[in-house]
């Protein structure tokens, strides 16, 4: 016995159908309002053993929703919802031992205070390692007025420590996901 095509009552689904109207009740996320891309404009000179906040992330690729402060290179998060963050940084020295980048959240830097809120990525190279890209991500909570930033150390007493420059060398970003 063949198996016959059941079709709906208004439709044919064995038919083409072009979309030319509107879908109004979907939900959905305003990306266009909170996403944002931050390039380091210029390079940034580091201190050994010193956390520093990224200054130089200046230049900005795209914020339509005017959420990032340039000036300060800290985004601040429009409203509550759940944000992916990503960073990408190039960390200059001439012989470091340790290369970090954590993402602050309203200005703390520990771990218990910020919880699954942020982001701390450590690679230790042994002392020969003069330039570094450390790129990274997560998804986090935020609420409405929290603000962001990009934080660097390096571990090297020997020489000039700098963050990199360029679009495709030193960014950060992100957008709201629900």
């Amino acid at each position: 016995m063949p198996f016959n095509k059941i079709q709906s009552a208004g439709f044919d689904l064995t038919d083409n159908y072009a979309f030319s109207g509107t879908v109004s009740g979907a939900g959905g996320v305003d990306m266009n309002g909170t996403a944002w891309r931050a390039n380091a404009g210029s390079e940034q000179t580091l201190s050994h053993v010193t956390w520093a906040k990224g200054t130089n992330f200046t230049t900005e690729a795209y914020d339509p929703g005017s959420n990032y402060d340039a000036t300060n290179s800290k985004y601040v998060v429009p409203s509550d919802g759940f944000y992916y963050v990503y960073y990408h940084t190039q960390l200059l020295a001439s012989a470091a031992n340790n290369f970090m980048v954590k993402v602050y959240v309203n200005g703390s830097s520990t771990e218990s205070s910020m919880g699954d809120e942020s982001a701390f990525l450590r690679y230790e190279t042994a002392g020969y390692q003069s330039y570094f890209s450390m790129a990274g991500s997560y998804v986090a909570q935020y609420s409405a007025n929290d603000y962001l930033e990009l934080y660097h150390y390096i571990e090297d007493s020997s020489g000039t420590l700098k963050i990199g420059s360029g679009k495709a060398t030193a960014f950060w970003g992100g957008y709201k996901i629900a």
